[in-house]
């Protein structure tokens, strides 16, 4: 069976979960996100942990429900000194135009491991995400393509950190859906010193930052 979460507001917001056992499908947290049918309904905005299982074994597949847009990106915001501060569990709603970068700031009070969010509402965009450290360093990189939704797992030390968006490739501008979500919400695992490493990284000019006391896998 295939169930559909998505939100009762915005069809960008949409994933597909593979299940052997329907009834099995269960969420983290009931007052984010119910389950009616096939569909997974965002209740208010949070990140939920959906349980299933599929082939024998139980999976865990992390969702951010998006319900309603909390704040805005404050405009200009084209560079670090000018970052827009993303604080966490808002679900920041901004604009990205042609030859536009936006730069977001969060200040982690404590070391933690954090899902980092994008929710693009076009289709059709290439969009690059990457994560700096106050000294420039690249901490982490991802792409969405053509209205991916991302969900990017972080395992970060105790300070500030910048978020650049910018489009990969201009040919592929949506001019008429220019908006996106980005939230992010932190949590903790057994494995909070482990990073995922971050394609691609074949080359010395995108290799990826190796925090001390990391373990990459």
């Amino acid at each position: 069976m295939i169930i559909n979460p998505v939100t009762v507001q915005h069809p960008f917001d949409t994933y597909a979960i593979t299940s052997d056992d329907p009834s099995s499908i269960t969420v983290s947290d009931s007052t984010v996100a119910s389950i009616t049918g096939n569909t997974i309904h965002a209740l208010k905005n949070g990140r939920i942990t959906v349980k299933f299982q599929l082939m024998g074994m139980t999976h865990e597949m992390p969702i951010f429900c998006y319900h309603k847009t909390d704040t805005r990106e404050l405009e200009t915001n084209n560079t670090k000194s000018t970052a827009t501060l993303l604080k966490e569990n808002t679900f920041l709603k901004a604009d990205l135009f042609e030859n536009d970068v936006d730069y977001f700031k969060i200040n982690l009070k404590q070391s933690t491991v954090l899902d980092l969010a994008f929710l693009p509402f076009s289709n059709t965009t290439l969009v690059n995400i990457k994560i700096f450290d106050p000294f420039s360093n690249q901490m982490a990189w991802d792409e969405s393509s053509h209205g991916k939704p991302l969900i990017m797992p972080l395992s970060l030390s105790k300070g500030i950190y910048y978020i650049q968006i910018q489009y990969s490739d201009a040919s592929y501008i949506d001019h008429d859906t220019p908006s996106y979500i980005i939230a992010y919400q932190s949590y903790q695992k057994p494995y909070d010193l482990r990073q995922m490493e971050y394609e691609p990284n074949n080359a010395p000019h995108v290799s990826d930052f190796l925090q001390n006391n990391t373990i990459k896998k």
